[in-house]
């Protein structure tokens, strides 16, 4: 499985296999916030990579 994530502040993008999408806004308990983790329930999972990138800004102004 496949899964691009795009976080920007208070909104999670999550794509998967590149088909599917799910939208979350999510409230960060401080505004430094900027831990992720990945769980599944009580299945074991396992990751093979992780890149991370920084997103640049769209507020031209």
């Amino acid at each position: 499985m496949q899964l691009n994530i795009f976080i920007d502040k208070a909104i999670i993008e999550v794509f998967v296999n590149g088909r599917q999408c799910m939208t979350q806004v999510v409230y960060p308990e401080t505004e430094n916030s900027n831990e992720v983790k990945i769980f599944s329930g009580d299945e074991q999972i396992k990751v093979d990579s992780v890149d991370v990138w920084k997103m640049a800004t769209t507020n031209f102004y």
